[in-house]
């Protein structure tokens, strides 16, 4: 099985939240097989389909034996198909591995095009290139009723939520190792930040560099018996029992921290705390 991490968000940088759930906001993403698995000990089994809601950024994995998936992204107001390749292998991101299989089309007419007849939708894309836009192959046939509307014809699928720009499937889910300081302030490049810290003292996390809104840093920080601590203006729920420092207390134990930049308030927030692993 090859684990497979999604991040998704729109144009505007906003994760794609929501639940399965008709009450409320009912996005979410879903994937079935194109073909039947070799066993029947896989997490999704032929013509089965999938659902997952990602968290409160935009994000899920999935647990897939490899081969090629059809996915469909439900937005708030949009929606998206694609095609992803799971390999073998421990663990991708669903951005790199996105494609589009190659096989003949048949227009509305019967008439087969042959693939250099038809589309770039033969070409295995890398993270959403221009190999993922519809051409004008797919133009209506205007004598059959069933014919694909104008309005998809020769349309990009960036116009929408599409896996391309507007859905960051860029961001990468794993860990960045870096090297112990007493005081670190971690860079904020990206939509989603995995940082690996094994620190061997004491631990202060000082206000990150970039004030990206919306964007995240996860830290795994590893210890034996050590204090770690915030900056004191990191804003920490009025509810939550955290106390400054926090103590790492056993041998390489393993506490996660998760920081929020939020851009209407200019403040970084403590948006979660758990250990110790």
């Amino acid at each position: 099985m090859t684990t497979v991490y999604f991040s998704i968000s729109n144009a505007a940088n906003q994760p794609l939240t929501g639940s399965k759930n008709q009450y409320s906001t009912p996005n979410y993403v879903t994937l079935a097989p194109t073909s039947y698995p070799i066993n029947n000990n896989e997490s999704i089994l032929d013509a089965d389909v999938s659902t997952y809601v990602p968290d409160s950024n935009g994000m899920f994995s999935a647990s897939l034996y490899p081969q090629f998936y059809k996915g469909y992204i439900k937005g708030t107001n949009t929606h998206t198909h694609f095609i992803l390749n799971v390999p073998t292998g421990s663990a991708i991101n669903a951005a790199d591995n996105l494609v589009v299989l190659s096989s003949s089309v048949i227009n509305p007419g019967k008439y087969a095009y042959s693939m250099a007849a038809s589309d770039a939708r033969y070409v295995q894309g890398t993270s959403g290139t221009a190999s993922f836009a519809t051409s004008a192959s797919w133009a209506p046939f205007i004598n059959n009723p069933n014919a694909i509307s104008a309005s998809w014809a020769s349309s990009s699928l960036s116009s929408s939520y599409a896996i391309t720009s507007s859905y960051d499937l860029n961001s990468s889910r794993l860990p960045i190792s870096l090297s112990y300081s007493s005081t670190m302030s971690l860079a904020n490049t990206n939509d989603v930040n995995i940082y690996r810290i094994q620190a061997t003292g004491d631990l202060f996390l000082d206000t990150p560099t970039g004030t990206k809104d919306g964007s995240n840093i996860e830290v795994w920080v590893y210890g034996t018996n050590i204090s770690m601590s915030i900056n004191p203006s990191f804003k920490v729920p009025t509810n939550s029992s955290y106390t400054n420092p926090y103590i790492i207390s056993g041998s390489n134990a393993k506490v996660k921290v998760l920081l929020q930049y939020d851009g209407f308030k200019t403040q970084w927030e403590l948006t979660s705390l758990i250990g110790n692993y």
